[in-house]
C-alpha cells in the first residue's frame, strides 16, 4: 500500500502549470510540458520553449504530434495513485485525443491508447471497420494518464493502422512498413526495431557517457568564466577608485591654489585700498577745512568790523589754498596692475590617462 508523501519530485511537475504532468510531451529541445500547456504557446505554426527559449516548428497536425515522454509515465502513475490515496488528487477532465474538437472524453480505446469523445467513440470506433476489433472501456477503467499514454506512438502517424516496427538507418527514424515502401525511406537501409534496439540503447549510453565528460568540461569552463568575471569587476572597481582618488587629489590641489591666489589678491588689494582710503581722507579733511575758511570768510566780509581776525583769516585762506594732495602713492598701485592668466593646461590637469598593459592570459582547460 502506498504511503502519503507531501513532496513530489520536481521532475514530475510541469514548469508551466507547476502541477503533475498531464499528457507530457517532449519538444525537439528535449524539454517536457503538458500538452494543454503547449497549445496556447503556438503562434504562426511556431512554438518557443518556455524553458530554453528555443524556437520549434509545430507539426502539421498540431502539438499533439509531439511525442509523449514515456520515461515519465511509470513515476507519474505512482505519484497520481499516491495523491488519490492521500485524497489530494484533483478531478481531471479527460479530453478526446482522437480528434481536434477539444470535447470531454467519455471512453477509452485500449488499442489506440486514446481517450475518446462521444462522437469518436460511437461514430468512429463502433462503426468504422478499422476499429471494430479495438477494445473500448469506460473512463473508470482507463489507465491513470489522460489522453494517449498507452503505446500511443507504437502506430504510424501517417498509416494509423500500421505499427512502428522499422528503423531507417540513414534517417535515424522509426517508421512503419508502409513508409518504407511508399516514401523516401524506400531506398534506405533499414532494420527491424527489435533487432537494433540493443545497438541503439548502447549508442545512447555511449553518447550519454560522453555528455558526462562534456558536463565536467563545461563546469570547469564556467568556473573559469566566473573567475574572469570577478577579475574584470574587481579591475573595474579598482580603476574607478584610482580615477576618483586622482580627481579628489587634483581638486584638493586646485582648492589650495585657489585659496592661495585669493589670499594674494586680498593682501595686494587691501594694501592698495589703504593708500586710497588715506588719500580719500586727506581730500575730505581738506574739503572740510576749505569749507570752514570759506564760510568764515563770507561771514567776515559781511561783518567788516571784525578787523582783529583779518590777519588770522588771511593766513588760513592762504594755508588752505596752498595745501596740496599727494597722489604719488596712488600712481603705482599694485592691485590695479594685477591680471589673472588662466592656465592653458587646464584640460588635462595631470589627472591621468588610461592605457593598456599586458593582456590577461586566457586558458581554458
Amino acid at each position: 500500500m502506498a504511503t502519503c508523501s507531501t513532496d513530489v519530485s520536481l521532475s514530475l511537475k510541469c514548469s508551466v502549470c507547476l502541477e503533475l504532468y498531464t499528457d507530457p510531451r517532449v519538444l525537439p529541445c528535449l524539454h517536457t510540458f503538458c500538452l494543454h500547456c503547449l497549445e496556447p504557446l503556438v503562434k504562426n505554426n511556431r512554438l518557443t520553449c518556455p524553458q530554453c527559449r528555443g524556437e520549434h516548428s509545430v507539426p502539421k497536425d498540431g502539438v499533439s504530434m509531439y511525442p509523449v515522454d514515456l520515461s515519465l509515465l511509470p513515476e507519474l502513475g505512482e505519484a497520481k495513485e499516491e495523491k488519490k490515496i492521500c485524497g489530494e488528487a484533483k478531478e481531471e477532465k479527460k479530453i478526446c485525443g482522437s480528434c481536434t474538437s477539444g470535447d470531454v472524453a467519455v471512453g477509452y480505446c485500449t488499442d489506440c491508447g486514446e481517450f475518446l469523445c462521444e462522437w469518436c467513440r460511437d461514430a468512429s470506433h463502433k462503426r468504422n471497420k478499422v476499429f471494430l476489433s479495438h477494445t473500448l472501456v469506460s473512463l473508470e477503467d482507463a489507465p491513470g494518464f489522460p489522453s494517449s499514454t498507452r503505446d500511443q506512438h507504437s502506430y504510424c502517424d501517417k498509416h494509423t493502422d500500421h505499427k512502428l516496427e522499422v528503423f531507417c538507418r540513414p534517417c535515424s527514424a522509426v517508421v512503419c512498413s508502409m513508409c518504407m515502401l511508399e516514401s523516401t525511406h524506400k531506398q534506405h537501409k533499414y532494420d527491424l526495431i527489435k533487432n537494433v534496439s540493443e545497438e541503439l540503447m548502447a549508442k545512447i549510453k555511449r553518447s550519454t557517457k560522453s555528455l558526462e565528460t562534456k558536463k565536467e568540461e563545461l563546469k570547469r569552463n564556467l568556473i573559469f568564466v566566473e573567475t574572469l568575471e570577478r577579475t574584470v569587476d574587481s579591475r573595474h572597481s579598482q580603476l574607478e577608485s584610482e580615477i576618483n582618488k586622482s580627481y579628489d587629489h587634483c581638486i584638493s590641489i586646485l582648492e589650495k591654489k585657489k585659496n592661495q591666489l585669493l589670499s594674494e589678491i586680498d593682501a595686494t588689494f587691501t594694501q592698495g585700498n589703504k593708500k586710497i582710503w588715506s588719500t580719500k581722507n586727506d581730500i575730505e579733511t581738506l574739503l572740510l577745512q576749505l569749507e570752514s575758511c570759506r564760510s568764515f570768510s563770507l561771514r567776515y566780509q559781511k561783518q567788516g568790523h571784525l578787523l582783529s581776525l583779518t590777519n588770522q583769516l588771511l593766513k588760513n585762506l592762504d594755508k588752505t589754498e596752498a595745501t596740496k594732495i599727494n597722489f604719488s602713492c596712488l600712481e603705482d598701485l599694485a592691485s590695479v596692475q594685477k591680471v589673472f592668466n588662466k592656465s592653458t593646461e587646464f584640460n588635462e590637469l595631470s589627472l591621468g590617462k588610461l592605457s593598456s598593459v599586458q593582456k590577461i592570459s586566457i586558458k581554458v582547460n
